[in-house]
């Protein structure tokens, strides 16, 4: 297992000057996301509060747009209103202000002397995509949903990050926590950390996606460690 100090130590290393500016330059960087994801995230935005079939019926069709499948079992009903007071509460909290605390069953944020399981924000969602709760399996579509309603607080979350931070493809919560604990301590002392988003707001995304399309391009362009 990876630990949190190793995943910033990778993010760091990974994440150069140049590798950030190949992200949104480069040969191997993804136009189509940086053109559609302003308008994504402004969708969300304008979104917020609002939760009838309709609503989360869009949410997830834009979520899936970024995706290469179909949410076959979804099912936008109710969502649980316990998320529905966590999106007024983090809706805009940013990551760099989270604190991790892990116990032997629980993986726990604290914001504001308050603490949440992650799964408080986890399961919700999965329940509206999945007709099967399989999180390790679902965390691709579940955080991109996520990473959209809260930009500056969930990063995204694939096979590619996995495999260039974590050595393997596979994706699994307990990686997750510490990719979340990594992208923390980056923000907050990583070496190339200001420029990373000073280019991202240049470009109207938030850092934690600039990272994620960094950490993308930089598997493509170079061996996995």
């Amino acid at each position: 297992m990876v630990d949190s100090e190793n995943v910033f130590a990778k993010i760091d290393r990974h994440l150069t000057k140049e590798v950030i500016d190949a992200a949104l330059n480069g040969e191997h960087a993804n136009k189509w996301q940086q053109v559609s994801y302003p308008v994504i995230i402004n969708y969300f935005a304008n979104a917020a509060g609002k939760h009838s079939k309709k609503s989360w019926v869009k949410r997830i069709a834009f979520t899936y747009s970024w995706l290469q499948s179909i949410p076959r079992h979804a099912k936008p009903n109710e969502i649980d209103k316990n998320f529905i007071e966590l999106e007024k509460d983090f809706q805009h909290v940013k990551l760099k202000k989270i604190k991790f605390i892990e116990t032997e069953n629980e993986k726990i944020i604290g914001f504001k002397k308050r603490q949440y399981s992650l799964n408080e924000f986890l399961l919700p969602i999965s329940a509206l995509i999945f007709d099967k709760e399989n999180l390790d399996a679902q965390l691709p579509a579940v955080v991109k949903l996520l990473h959209f309603m809260f930009p500056e607080l969930f990063p995204m979350f694939d096979r590619n990050a996995s495999n260039r931070i974590f050595g393997s493809s596979f994706q699994s919560i307990s990686r997750y926590y510490s990719y979340l604990e990594g992208l923390k301590t980056y923000l907050n002392d990583g070496t190339n950390a200001a420029y990373l988003v000073k280019r991202a707001k240049e470009r109207s995304l938030s850092p934690l996606y600039l990272i994620e399309l960094a950490i993308c391009t930089d598997s493509q362009t170079s061996e996995t460690d």
